[in-house]
């Protein structure tokens, strides 16, 4: 038996392109870039809706000392926060 071997995401400087089987023959891709902060930081992922501006998916901030601020009400309430 033969196992096909396919890459799925292409990883580039500016973000990466994720790739989803449609149908036997097709795949369609989604395209997701980083914005970056002044310090080289990836501040947010933005996702290539089709729009000019696109639709934020990814939010990070960070403390003066670096470390990743978790400040999503989701993850607080689970925490218990």
């Amino acid at each position: 038996m033969k196992t096909l071997l396919k890459t799925d995401q292409y990883q580039f400087e500016e973000g990466y392109c994720q790739a989803v089987r449609r149908n036997a023959t097709q795949d369609s891709f989604t395209f997701l870039y980083y914005d970056r902060d002044h310090l080289g930081n990836i501040r947010q992922v933005t996702k290539d809706d089709d729009t000019q501006n696109g639709r934020v998916v990814q939010r990070m901030d960070y403390y003066p000392f670096g470390a990743q601020l978790c400040d999503d009400p989701e993850i607080l309430k689970a925490l218990g926060l």
